[in-house]
């Protein structure tokens, strides 16, 4: 298998609504370069352009890793999204970034204060986790990033200047509250993300 062909697969699976099987071990994507490049052949597959960005790391300080979202599952809130558009649905709380002005590549990595003085406002946002695989989450983790890192769409919230946040918001261990028709879904011992 190529990466073409997981790319194919990908797009297929988003377009029929038809899980996939993961690649078997010996047809992973090899490095994190061909990832990559599976999750850009699948924006362009699928006819969309990149609407907001999924970074994360597993820990403070650890390696960031990137997804594209699709930038027709990007959608301001209120947002109804039908359940059927999805293999399963998961949600995560997350916090968003929106740039005031592009970071441009450069030879050597941002420092971070140099990336935070380039932020505008920061939006809660929910991120309705979805895999195109039907082994998941027993997938490869390489295979999860070439899906997009698992993402199924990203609902955005009420923009907030980031100047105004940024000394007295807790943004790696932030309280949270999610709330279903006045009924809080937080279980007693709280969220995290």
């Amino acid at each position: 298998m190529t990466q073409y062909d997981l790319a194919h697969r990908l797009v297929e699976a988003r377009r029929q609504h038809r899980p996939i099987d993961a690649p078997p071990l010996d047809s992973l994507p090899p490095d994190a370069a061909t990832a990559y490049a599976i999750q850009q052949a699948v924006i362009v597959g699928l006819g969309d352009s990149t609407g907001a960005w999924k970074i994360g790391a597993r820990a403070p300080g650890g390696a960031a890793a990137g997804a594209p979202i699709p930038a027709s599952l990007v959608l301001p809130s209120p947002a109804r999204v039908a359940h059927t558009g999805f293999f399963r649905v998961l949600v995560e709380l997350e916090v968003a970034f929106r740039f005031a002005e592009a970071i441009e590549p450069r030879g050597r990595a941002y420092a971070r204060d140099e990336v935070l003085s380039k932020v505008g406002v920061v939006l809660p946002t929910i991120e309705i986790v979805d895999s195109r695989f039907a082994e998941w989450p027993n997938v490869a983790p390489l295979a999860q990033l070439a899906d997009a890192q698992n993402n199924g769409a990203l609902i955005t919230g009420r923009p907030v200047a980031y100047a105004g946040l940024a000394r007295s918001f807790d943004f790696v261990s932030p309280e949270l509250e999610l709330s279903f028709d006045g009924n809080s879904l937080v279980p007693e011992d709280g969220l995290s993300i």
